[in-house]
């Protein structure tokens, strides 16, 4: 039985591009997230292709295409809808 718990999910590049513009470094409150601790991309839902997904370095704000067939270590951020 679900205790409420199916209403998370992965975010978009685009929903990764608007946390790193606002409380990421490319924010005017620079980096009110922590983000910079964070050396591993951030994973997105989007994908390119069925090979490909999009990924962001949360570190220097740039996107990068990844592989979903290659063992890399990706951070997830997870959120629940509202």
């Amino acid at each position: 039985m679900s205790i409420g718990l199916n209403d998370w999910y992965l975010l978009s590049i685009g929903e990764i591009d608007e946390m790193y513009n606002t409380i990421g470094r490319g924010g005017s409150l620079d980096d009110i997230g922590d983000f910079i601790h964070i050396q591993n991309r951030y994973m997105s839902y989007s994908e390119i292709n069925s090979l490909l997904f999009w990924s962001k370095s949360m570190y220097t704000g740039n996107n990068y295409e990844a592989s979903k067939g290659v063992s890399n270590t990706y951070t997830v951020r997870p959120i629940r809808s509202f």
